[in-house]
Formats: C-alpha cells, sequence, structure tokens
C-alpha cells in the first residue's frame, strides 16, 4: 500500500463512506479525505481513472487490513453480498418492496460479521447503505432487529465511531454534478 493515500469524494458520505469508515478503522494509516466541491469537478473529473469518484477500491483496502473472509468460500460471499447491496441500493431513491424483501435475507445473517466468524468489510458498506435508506424511511429496519443490532455494532467500531463523530452525517441535498 502507497504511504499516504487520498480518498476524493464529494462532500457527501455516499460511495466513499464505506471507504472512510476503512480506513478510519484501520490502525496506523495514513490517509487524506478529499472532498471535492462543485465548482471543482470538472478540473478534477479529467484527472480520473474513469470520469468519477471514488476510485479508490474496497476490496484491496480491505486485503490490506485484513478485512477479507478467512478464505476464499468466505471472500465469495463478501463479494456476493457486496455486489447484491451495491447493484440495488446506490442508484434506487425510492425504498421498494424488494428492498424490504433483501432486508429479510439479510437480517438472517450473523449480526456483527454477516460473513464467517471475522469481520470483513462487507459490513462497512452495507451499515452505510442502511444508514442511507434509515434516513429516508426511519422505521425501515424496525422489523429487522439483527440489523439494526449490527448497525449500531459497526456504527461503534473504533475508528468508525470517531469518524463519525468528527464527520456527522449531514441532512442529505441535491447535488447535480453534471448541471454547470
Amino acid at each position: 500500500m502507497a504511504s499516504k493515500v487520498t480518498v476524493h469524494y464529494f462532500d457527501i458520505p455516499g460511495r466513499a463512506e464505506a471507504i472512510r469508515w476503512i480506513f478510519s478503522y484501520a490502525k496506523g494509516t495514513d490517509w487524506t479525505d478529499h472532498r471535492v466541491l462543485r465548482n471543482q469537478w470538472d478540473s478534477v473529473k479529467e484527472a480520473t481513472p474513469f470520469g468519477q469518484v471514488p476510485y479508490a477500491i474496497l476490496r484491496y483496502m480491505a486485503r490490506q487490513y485484513n478485512l477479507m473472509g478467512s478464505d476464499a468460500w468466505e471472500d465469495a460471499q463478501v463479494d456476493a453480498l457486496a455486489d447484491y447491496i451495491a447493484g440495488t441500493t446506490y442508484n434506487s431513491a425510492i425504498i421498494s418492496w424488494k428492498y424490504k424483501v433483501k432486508l429479510k435475507i439479510m437480517n438472517k445473517a450473523n449480526q456483527n460479521f454477516l460473513v464467517g466468524e471475522k469481520l470483513t468489510w462487507v459490513v462497512f458498506l452495507l451499515t452505510v447503505v442502511l444508514d442511507k435508506a434509515v434516513h429516508k424511511k426511519e422505521d425501515l429496519v424496525k422489523p429487522y432487529p439483527l440489523l439494526k443490532a449490527h448497525s449500531a455494532h459497526v456504527h461503534n467500531l473504533k475508528g468508525v465511531k470517531d469518524w463519525r463523530e468528527k464527520y456527522p452525517v449531514l441532512e442529505p441535498r441535491k447535488y447535480n454534478y453534471n448541471d454547470k
């Protein structure tokens, strides 16, 4: 891993929040949180590898900080769960019945680890996504006590708790990056 890493993302939690939490959780990590402002986006966009942010890779960081599964089978389960979570929630503005079905499925998983018996990177991703959904509909996880307990566990992890206290999530705002 590079001696110092910079996370480039907008001044919102979004896709970068799980990355920020992993860096905050990892002990001794030297990193910078670069918040891209709307009026900076055009110049920053040209410098990114794919014209978007974030461009740090969660799985790579998980490997660096021992947040992968215990074996290849657990890694596959973590990847499947992460793809399932990210692929259906980041671009969904409305909590639908499909999302509630997914919450029921995830509620059956181990509340602290989701996969296996150790902390993996997917717990950060799930909690960030749940936070976003709960912000839109407060009682969403009420029928899912294991997910509620899972979120509380992740929020209280050393590093994550410190990060959340330092950078509380603000009210979401409309932020159209394509608007000049």
